[in-house]
């Protein structure tokens, strides 16, 4: 039997779907490192220095075609710290929730952010692929 296809305009148009609610953007300070198990819960938020989570409105996204995939790119969500003091948390990564609270998506950085001096400024993108027109191929 050969494998099933799905038409770019229909994964254009689920992957739409997906990202047509707004999203929260926070940021986690502790050691995870997310899966897809993961639940918003075992994130420790990060707080202090002027953070704030970020809202990403449902109209902040992009579609695009990529190879054979449709790609939805979200606008930055910017996070402006204060003044750290003597307290210079480490940003492990990022976590989005969807206006139910449930995990929309989650990624750990490469590298942790570390907040030094006021003004200092991080920028997360939030990106999604759909499957391949061939899955597993």
């Amino acid at each position: 039997m050969s494998a099933a296809v799905f038409p770019y305009d229909e994964r254009e148009r689920r992957l739409k779907a997906y990202v047509r609610t707004a999203k929260t953007v926070h940021l986690f300070v502790n050691d995870i490192e997310p899966t897809d198990q993961t639940v918003p819960e075992q994130f420790t938020e990060m707080s202090g220095v002027g953070y704030a989570p970020v809202r990403l409105l449902k109209s902040g996204w992009s579609i695009m075609r990529v190879d054979d995939a449709a790609r939805a790119v979200s606008l930055p969500a910017e996070f402006i710290f204060a003044d750290p003091g003597a307290f210079s948390p480490s940003v492990r990564g990022f976590y989005a929730l969807d206006d139910a609270g449930d995990l929309f998506m989650s990624q750990r950085f490469d590298m942790p952010f570390d907040v030094k001096r006021p003004g200092d400024l991080l920028k997360v993108t939030l990106a999604i692929d759909s499957v391949p027109a061939r899955p597993g191929l």
